[in-house]
């Protein structure tokens, strides 16, 4: 289901209670920086404000607590590459599946706005991530000391 969001979260939101605010995605955020202190490794409080200024998301909630959640970038008409710049899901919610539901109806948004390629980036130190994305389809297509960028079509 996709409908609006409320306080501020960025123009789309597919939950169970149809609408998620930003400060759930938020705590989520913060919970998981506190398990693994590299998992965000800019500033965190300006990636947030970024992240609720401009990004849009799909996320899973229930009772107001944000289980899933992806946040991405699809406004660039001019290549149509959608850029999904972070995935989270709580751990009691890992190896459910949830991630890739939540990519997947990213994936179906970007297509109905004539979309035609997904990108991320994913840290070389993450193998867990790099094989889920491998799973889905991605390819690596570039790669930095701290970055590997991998693509798929939609």
């Amino acid at each position: 289901m996709t409908s609006p969001a409320t306080s501020g979260l960025a123009r789309s939101s597919s939950c169970a209670s149809s609408t998620i605010a930003f400060s759930a995605i938020r705590d989520l955020i913060e919970q998981e920086q506190v398990r693994n202190a590299d998992f965000i490794r800019t500033a965190l409080p300006a990636y947030l404000d970024k992240l609720e200024a401009r990004a849009e998301f799909v996320a899973e909630a229930v009772d107001g607590i944000c289980h899933g959640f992806v946040a991405f970038y699809c406004n660039d008409y001019a290549t149509r590459i959608l850029y999904v710049t972070l995935i989270l899901v709580a751990p009691t919610r890992r190896r459910t599946r949830l991630g890739e539901r939540l990519l997947t109806r990213t994936f179906e948004l970007a297509r109905a706005r004539g979309f035609l390629r997904c990108r991320l980036e994913v840290h070389p130190d993450n193998p867990g991530a790099r094989d889920f994305y491998a799973r889905l389809g991605f390819k690596p297509i570039d790669a930095r000391s701290d970055a590997i960028v991998l693509e798929r079509t939609l």
